[in-house]
């Protein structure tokens, strides 16, 4: 995860308490994920999409923007459940590219 990327999730995943949470829903909308995480909202849509394909959040309701509005609903995991569900993908392998980090397979021969 980029320093921003772990930002943005510390904003999601709320106090770093020690909890034994697996995973916690958070009710967010992308202007206030941005404030907290001091980050711009063009910046956060992006951010949390490279969140949800890594695995450490999970779309539950999409936000309600018609009528009475409300934010997307998310699923957040905790650290040791991404990295199960990523050795269970066979995601084990990261290459560094500029500031990203993308996931990679090991290539026997």
């Amino acid at each position: 995860m980029t320093h921003t990327e772990e930002k943005v999730y510390g904003v999601f995943w709320g106090n770093k308490e020690p909890s034994g949470d697996r995973e916690r829903i958070v009710k967010k909308g992308y202007d206030l994920a941005a404030k907290e995480a001091r980050v711009t909202k063009r910046n956060i849509v992006n951010i949390i999409h490279r969140l949800v394909n890594k695995g450490f959040l999970e779309v539950v309701a999409p936000p309600v923007v018609y009528g009475r509005r409300a934010p997307a609903t998310y699923r957040v995991l905790s650290y040791t459940a991404v990295r199960e569900n990523q050795k269970q993908k066979g995601r084990n392998w990261v290459i560094h590219v500029g500031n990203g980090v993308s996931y990679a397979s090991k290539i026997e021969g």
